[in-house]
């Protein structure tokens, strides 16, 4: 085998590789947002929508699970969902939440599963067994209600200071500030 060969058909294992790890992560995406949406029970879809994390998001696009999925510098993929919370579904304001989810495959093929800077992960080893998910989900949740929990103390003068919590990306106060009565 001449050396360009021996350069070849390593190029062509590894492209094999990165197309079977590709798969796979879109697999998994997609799995994440079904026990995802089955964990909430939302019943609306306006609640919800993915993103790409690792480019601008293109105006009035729907992504898919694969179309929101990236392969970052960290070796974990990646993929962004946004929650958005409310009152009541056609009345404003509502309060979006950016979940950034991360997973990597192992070498034994289970999956290690987080959600970016909660500094949580669980091991997946069954993509068919939904409640390997739910400890990152439910970990989720204790933020997300944590967070409203810490400004109605902020309000009531608990905290001097309201703190910003893990993956949650809103501007709370800009958002009050700017409500006019309703």
């Amino acid at each position: 085998m001449s050396k360009f060969t021996e350069l070849c058909s390593a190029y062509t294992d590894f492209r094999n590789k990165l197309s079977d790890t590709r798969f796979a992560a879109f697999n998994f995406s997609g799995h994440v947002i079904k026990n995802y949406l089955d964990y909430l029970g939302i019943d609306n879809k306006e609640a919800y929508r993915l993103i790409p994390l690792d480019k601008d998001e293109k105006p009035n696009a729907k992504y898919t699970p694969a179309g929101a999925t990236h392969l970052g510098d960290d070796g974990f993929w990646h993929l962004g969902f946004i929650l958005t919370v409310y009152k009541d579904s056609n009345t404003y304001p509502q309060s979006p939440f950016q979940i950034d989810f991360k997973f990597r495959q192992n070498d034994d093929d289970s999956y290690t599963f987080g959600v970016d800077s909660i500094g949580f992960t669980t091991k997946i080893t069954s993509l068919r067994n939904p409640n390997e998910f739910t400890p990152v989900f439910d970990k989720i949740q204790e933020c997300i209600l944590g967070h409203f929990k810490e400004f109605e103390d902020f309000l009531v003068g608990r905290h001097d200071k309201m703190s910003s919590i893990g993956f949650i990306q809103e501007g709370i106060f800009a958002k009050i500030n700017s409500e006019k009565n309703e």
